[in-house]
């Protein structure tokens, strides 16, 4: 039987994806671990969402792959095995291969069996929530095709690595970005919810973050054209969308619903755990106060996830 192999699906994905090398190393190791069920010789004609070999489709044999970790307790691990398994054949599609089409992806989401936590909070504003349709928008921003102020543009793409609300981040200044510690600390004034909050920097979100450097004002979003503020007004970030032709598919606040979505579907994170990334407000003060303590690693494996996936998918920093 003639064709590609999964196992050579997965090393050209490795050897191209443009992740960073411990994203890798841990993708790495659930490949492994799906290696054990769907192994590295079967052939990729097999694996079609629909195709039987040997009385079983491509989606059951993925299904194989992650119903003994759900039974386990291991659900999120489950969901992060599906959203790689989803990534790599969307790769495949992408590259054309053996004339793979979207339906044929065998880890491809089907939306009721994991529903996102928290979307009703995003439904109001447009938002592309689409992998593929994702990263044309993700390249359109990269390349700025309507000379849009780079501010702006820093913006946008800080709003994507961190899921921060538009109106809050313009708000951020340089005395609040902590590289020591890793964090940037949103003081309660600053934010929407009135109270503090951390957001964890990651080496892409820094790097953006390093050509703003030597603008002259407190403010990291500093706007040369501001009359009544020196920061960036938030309509400039929309109308940057609007001009490159989202207007009425994608809008900055839309970006977090993006997040929230993605990163369940694509990258099989938590649901709650990216609420919290979004400063979406959990449980009494006593349980938030155990969160912030508890649950700050967490939020930055996964935005460093995150902020790997939108690279690997066409932003550029």
């Amino acid at each position: 039987e003639e064709g590609h192999t999964f196992g050579e699906l997965v090393e050209h994905y490795l050897n191209n994806c443009g992740k960073r090398q411990s994203t890798l190393k841990d993708d790495k190791r659930k490949f492994k671990q799906i290696f054990n069920y769907i192994p590295e010789n079967t052939k990729l004609s097999r694996l079609r969402f629909t195709t039987k070999f040997e009385g079983r489709t491509g989606r059951e044999r993925v299904m194989e792959v992650i119903e003994p970790w759900k039974k386990r307790g291991k659900t999120e691990h489950a969901k992060k095995l599906l959203g790689l398994l989803r990534v790599v054949f969307d790769w495949l599609i992408d590259k054309g291969w053996e004339g793979w089409k979207e339906e044929d992806n065998p880890a491809r989401t089907i939306r009721s069996k994991w529903v996102s936590i928290g979307e009703k909070k995003t439904e109001g504003h447009k938002a592309i929530t689409d992998w593929k349709e994702l990263s044309e928008l993700l390249e359109d921003i990269s390349k700025n095709p309507k000379n849009a102020d780079e501010v702006v543009i820093s913006a946008l793409k800080c709003i994507f690595l961190t899921g921060m609300r538009v109106g809050d981040l313009v708000l951020m200044k340089w005395d609040y970005v902590n590289e020591e510690d890793g964090v940037i600390y949103m003081p309660a004034e600053a934010m929407k919810g009135g109270e503090d909050f951390k957001v964890p920097i990651t080496p892409p979100l820094m790097d953006e973050l390093e050509k703003l450097k030597d603008l002259p004002s407190d403010y990291v979003f500093w706007s040369f054209r501001g009359r009544t503020t020196e920061y960036v007004n938030p309509s400039s970030i929309n109308n940057a969308l609007k001009n490159m032709g989202y207007g009425g598919t994608h809008t900055a606040q839309g970006t977090r619903k993006t997040m929230l979505t993605c990163g369940q579907d694509v990258l099989g994170f938590d649901g709650e755990l990216i609420d919290r990334c979004l400063a979406h407000k959990q449980g009494n003060k006593v349980r938030q106060a155990y969160d912030d303590a508890e649950l700050l690693e967490k939020r930055k494996e996964f935005l460093l996830a995150w902020g790997d996936a939108l690279l690997a998918n066409g932003l550029k920093i």
